[in-house]
């Protein structure tokens, strides 16, 4: 068998040139795989990192059941059910949850000075409670958080503050909201990106909202709690959803809610990263099909050139096999030096985009919001796995593209080979 490497390998020397240009399909195709499944699971740790930070302790109740999940709005269907005060007083007595809070929101007109911007507005039940569960996570860019004592206060997101009016809206600036006065009190800092729906909206106490939106009966939109320091986040999440489906009379297949945290996330944006990975590879590997192909006429072209070499051997003793495996072993060498190659340049491709990528957010993205460059930084990362993956490719797609042209030259008459010209 080392023979025939050898063999093998001497050939694709003697045909410098040619062997260079048949490896080129395989590179191409081995090095895009790599470099797309590297960049998309950069992209995925980079999105679950995010979203763990800011979500790492909380978790959020929807009265319906999401049954496709963006990352930051959810397409809800099914039948509703319903949050009401009595509600989150019983989950507030679940073990392991320290503050709780009803959300209800809705879209309005807000109007500062002469313009009008149709925007998403949240009544708070317990502001000192959302303090802690959500906006501490971000922060403040000025002034302070909303209280139980405020009536006509109004907390903006940051983009609602900066970016939507084409005059920036600063601290005690008055705004209507639903055609009602309201006092700026706080402005949250940038969350940006998959969480840039955090700063398109504004918060206003729950007892405001009633009256802004004529409200007698409040059903919340959201529950949204934060887990106790000590207590792990899936057992408390856990412990609700046991609560929410004896309460409701529902089944795990059946129950018309949703619990949303850290995890559930994590569980969706993996599956959204990997379905966009098998796309893109399956793009991709159409290079590897013509690398393949390429092989083929390669292989079928030398075995027509060697075809009196084929004839002397199988008269001092080489059988079909031996023939067979000699060409094959050529075949899946290209293949193999192929695949080696194209995981080098997969690794420097996948770095290179995540590099400019990294340089081109930094820039535009941290001089818009005046944090440091190093806030919006995409870390590369490539598991060793897909390398593996890369060389196996390239070695199957030059034996299956090689076995034709091998068969063919297995299968000559050694008298026939020895007459050719």
């Amino acid at each position: 068998m080392m023979e025939l490497v050898f063999i093998a390998l001497r050939n694709l020397r003697k045909r410098k040139l040619r062997s260079f240009l048949t490896l080129l399909g395989i590179v191409i195709g081995v090095a895009s795989i790599v470099a797309i499944v590297s960049s998309t699971q950069s992209m995925q740790r980079h999105v679950i990192s995010k979203l763990s930070a800011f979500m790492s302790d909380v978790i959020t109740i929807l009265p319906t059941r999401a049954t496709a999940v963006s990352l930051t709005r959810p397409f809800q269907s099914g039948k509703t059910i319903e949050f009401d005060d009595k509600l989150i007083e019983e989950i507030e007595r679940i073990e392991g949850v320290e503050a709780i809070t009803g959300i209800i929101s809705t879209t309005a007109e807000v109007k500062y000075k002469d313009e009008i911007i149709r925007i998403t507005v949240l009544g708070i039940q317990n502001p000192e409670a959302w303090k802690k569960i959500e906006t501490e996570s971000l922060g403040l860019e000025a002034g302070r958080f909303l209280t139980s004592n405020d009536k006509y206060a109004v907390l903006l997101g940051n983009s609602v503050a900066n970016e939507m009016f084409s005059e920036k809206i600063g601290l005690r600036k008055i705004l209507e909201i639903n055609g009602k006065s309201f006092r700026v009190v706080g402005i949250l800092k940038k969350a940006g990106g998959i969480l840039s729906i955090v700063d398109e909206r504004v918060a206003i106490p729950l007892k405001s909202f009633k009256e802004v939106f004529e409200l007698e009966e409040v059903k919340y939109s959201m529950i949204s709690l934060k887990v106790k320091e000590g207590y792990e986040v899936q057992e408390v999440a856990n412990r609700i959803n046991e609560f929410l489906l004896k309460k409701f009379k529902q089944t795990e297949d059946d129950k018309t809610f949703t619990l949303l945290t850290s995890k559930f996330f994590e569980e969706q944006v993996s599956s959204i990263m990997s379905i966009l990975s098998i796309f893109m590879g399956t793009i991709a590997s159409i290079s590897l099909i013509v690398g393949g192909i390429g092989i083929m006429n390669i292989m079928y072209v030398s075995v027509t050139e060697r075809t009196r070499e084929i004839g002397i051997l199988k008269a001092i003793g080489a059988t079909n096999r031996t023939i067979l495996l000699m060409f094959l072993i050529e075949s899946a060498l290209i293949g193999l030096i192929g695949g080696i190659i194209g995981d080098a340049f997969g690794v420097l491709m996948g770095y290179g985009v995540n590099s400019f990528s990294n340089y081109l957010r930094s820039r535009t993205m941290a001089q818009a919001m005046g944090k440091s460059p190093t806030e919006f930084q995409l870390p590369f990362v490539f598991s060793p796995e897909i390398l593996g993956v890369g060389l196996v490719f390239g070695f199957l797609v030059g034996l299956v593209a090689g076995y034709l042209p091998a068969r063919k030259a297995a299968k000559l008459e050694p008298v026939q080979a020895l007459r050719y010209e």
